[in-house]
Parts: structure tokens; sequence; C-alpha cells
């Protein structure tokens, strides 16, 4: 029997059969198939650059090797985050009873949708039945197979019909500017000249927990020269976790630079997070 998807509003079970919706089950989709000079399909290959050697499709398989150039199979590597943290990999919610909670327009509209499937209901709560036909939209927590990324999956109803949308929440994030003002021309020149990579060195630090910087990514602000530009711009991303001990301003929160060439830290007084804390809202 297929695994479906199991959802609880106030302990009350309801489950669906699901089939994802593609771009070509709206809309259609049109496909070229190029022919020989027979007429049969052709076969896609690629030319081999060292030795010139026809490989045809699938004769290629990609492998995982270490600093010592050994094998590594795929169940012995380890995921980790950008503090070194190993990763907690989550089970597949499919079969499982998640609970599903109600939420607002805006939280929909920030959800970055990755799949869409629809649903077809073995059985359904009653009072779910009536909240998603007076349009009231419900989260749950998903993932098709066992991953590292816990997707979340919205419950709606449009006419007849009932779809869970999936994906991630676009990140709540700041946008902030960096400037080194050095008046002395030569002075600042030599000191860009030693700090070039900074704008990956900069933190904010919430309780301990660290959250590193990600810059701007139009251009590149360290010349292939290696040196740093006088102005950069940088983002900090936010999981909800973090929103929270942000806003409880009993914790400390500092803000610094770690290039093994200027280090610097700056601890934010309560005014500064009361007011810091009002773009969360």
């Amino acid at each position: 029997m297929a695994r479906e998807i199991q959802l609880l509003l106030d302990n009350n079970l309801s489950s669906f059969a699901f089939k994802k919706i593609s771009r070509n089950d709206l809309y259609g989709f049109k496909k070229r198939i190029p022919l020989g000079n027979d007429g049969q399909p052709c076969v896609r290959a690629q030319i081999d650059e060292d030795t010139g050697q026809l490989i045809p499709s699938g004769g290629l398989e990609g492998v995982y090797i270490n600093k010592n150039f050994s094998n590594v199979e795929k169940n012995d590597l380890v995921a980790k985050n950008s503090n070194n943290q190993t990763l907690k990999k989550f089970d597949s919610t499919l079969g499982t009873p998640q609970k599903i909670e109600p939420i607002s327009i805006d939280d929909l509209l920030s959800l970055e949708v990755t799949s869409v499937y629809a649903l077809t209901p073995s059985s359904i709560d009653a009072k779910l039945e009536t909240s998603l036909s007076q349009n009231q939209f419900f989260k749950f927590s998903f993932n098709y197979y066992a991953d590292y990324n816990l997707e979340t999956g919205v419950l709606i109803k449009s006419g007849e019909n009932i779809f869970a949308l999936i994906g991630n929440h676009c990140p709540t994030e700041w946008v902030a500017t960096l400037m080194f003002e050095i008046d002395n021309p030569l002075s600042r020149a030599e000191f860009l000249n030693k700090v070039g990579g900074i704008e990956e060195k900069i933190f904010l630090k919430i309780d301990n927990e660290k959250i590193k910087s990600v810059p701007e990514q139009d251009v590149d602000r360290t010349s292939a020269e290696g040196k740093a530009s006088s102005v950069q711009f940088i983002h900090f991303e936010f999981s909800d976790d973090q929103i929270k001990k942000f806003k409880d301003f009993s914790n400390e929160v500092i803000i610094g630079i770690d290039h093994e060439m200027y280090a610097h830290t700056s601890k934010l007084s309560e005014s500064n997070k009361k007011s810091l804390a009002l773009d969360f809202n």
C-alpha cells in the first residue's frame, strides 16, 4: 500500500493520497527528437577531452574521494553546517501523522514553492474540511525522503480540489553596509590590501550562536589581487529560533569581524536590540 500524507488537526487524523503536479501536466510540452540519416532517434554522447573517446549517455559515474584520493562511500559522508556542527537527518514524513496549524496569507506568500501535489482524501476530518472550504490555510512538516532539510507543506483548497504546496520559507534577513573610512589614501590602500576576503569573516553572535555573513553576490568584493573593497554589502539570514533568541533581550548580541589581519567586536546595547527587533515584525 502506497504511503499517504497523514495530518492531525486537534488530534483528528486526515489521510491523503497524492500525485505530484508538473508544469507539463498544466501546460503540456513539446519534445524535439533528433533523427539520424536512417530516420532513427539519435543517442546522446560526449567526447572525452583527454582521449577523444566517445562516451555514450550513462557512461560516466560520479564518485566521492577524500583528501588522500581514496574512494568514500556515500553512506559514510557526514553533513555539517557553516559552524562545523553535524546536521541531523530528518526522516520521511510519509505515513507518519504530522500536526498542522493555521497560517496567515502573509506566511503562505513567503513560501518558496518547489513542488505541488494534488491530494485525494481517503479520510478527512470534518473540521479540517470545513476550514479548508472557508479558505483557511494550514502548514505542516514534509519530507518525501529522509533528508537534512525538513520542508514546509501548506494545505490549501481551490474549488473542489485540495493541494499541498511544498517548499521552504524565504529566509528572514538583514542587509547591512560595512564601510572602512580611512582618510589617508595611502593608509587606506595599505589596509585594504591586507584584508582581502573580509566580507566572509563578519559575524553576528546571539547567545553564543554565531551567524556568518553572506556577501552580496553582484560583484566580487575582493579583487583578484586580494584587495578588499572599502564598502561591503552583507546579509545575515535568521532562522525562527534565532529570531526568538534575538527578541529575548536578556541574550547577549555581538557583531564582529574575525579576519586574521583585522579583528573587532561590538556588543549591542538593549536599545540597539529593541530597535533592530522591529525589523522582524
